[in-house]
């Protein structure tokens, strides 16, 4: 059998370059800053090298020196290197391989936070969907999405992009990039309620949402006296929310809207 087929034999299982087009129509990995290349060159065994791609984009590679390869696809850089050890060998057959590639991060409330491998085109939403998803459903929420690359934060509202399809705001992802989904905000009831704990805080809820979910007041309890600690900043306040009242009279108007880390204390009464 002609050697040189088996080399393409050899370097389609070993190699396994990625095909110009995947199934999905996504475009084909191009090389990255820091990416580790394997490299292979037939019946010349001293010059298979692996090699770091550096931050300008280079390798430097025995014969020809150094050769820009960042941005090109694995056939790319097959065909760049051939080209130049042409002058030093005849007929190159190169073969390439991605070993290692770059990643990105996703970390917060996702269903599988973590690394992964950043691929040609890849943007904050399929980052987020290969992680599994956003555990918090509030697109507001969501919208506290952001990117940290290297110094720089960078905001991400994915009610525009979810919504109005502003394929815009869907960042194009960078080596490196952290991406952090935003955290379930929370509540916290305390004192006389029959399931007191931390609870996650849903759009527009109020106080007497937040103790039902809390299982309902003791016997014990003093509805009329229940309050709402809030922190902003160094301010400290306390909010009365008179229960009873609400209950009895009907006037929502004395419930409040609770904010993420407000504590709804409720004290015991005193006959």
């Amino acid at each position: 059998m002609n050697k040189i087929f088996l080399f393409f034999i050899f370097s389609s299982l070993f190699f396994l370059p990625s095909p110009s087009r995947g199934a999905d129509g996504r475009a084909e990995y191009r090389i990255f800053p820091r990416d580790i290349l394997e490299i292979r060159v037939y019946d010349n065994p001293d010059l298979t090298q692996r090699l770091e791609v550096s931050e300008s984009g280079e390798i430097s590679f025995p014969l020809i020196g150094k050769v820009k390869v960042v941005g090109l696809t694995t056939p790319e850089a097959e065909q760049s290197l051939g080209k130049s050890l042409s002058e030093y060998i005849v007929n190159p057959q190169v073969a390439v391989l991605v070993a290692q590639r770059q990643k990105i991060y996703v970390s917060g409330e996702v269903s599988i936070p973590g690394a992964y491998e950043l691929t040609a085109g890849m943007t904050v939403m399929e980052a987020i969907a290969l992680a599994g998803g956003f555990k918090v459903q509030e697109l507001n929420q969501q919208d506290q999405t952001i990117i940290i690359r290297g110094a720089e934060i960078i905001p991400v509202k994915i009610s525009e992009i979810s919504l109005k399809g502003d394929k815009s705001k869907n960042i194009f992802l960078k080596p490196n990039d952290l991406i952090v989904a935003p955290q379930r905000q929370k509540i916290y009831v305390s004192g006389e309620v029959k399931k007191p704990g931390a609870y996650e805080l849903t759009v527009g809820m109020n106080v007497f949402e937040a103790i039902t979910l809390a299982g309902g007041f003791t016997d014990f309890a003093a509805p009329n006296k229940t309050s709402v600690r809030r922190t902003k900043g160094d301010k400290k306040e306390a909010i009365v929310v008179p229960i009873s009242e609400i209950l009895k009279r009907g006037d929502k108007k004395k419930d409040i809207t609770l904010e993420p880390g407000d504590v709804i204390i409720v004290p015991e009464t005193f006959f």
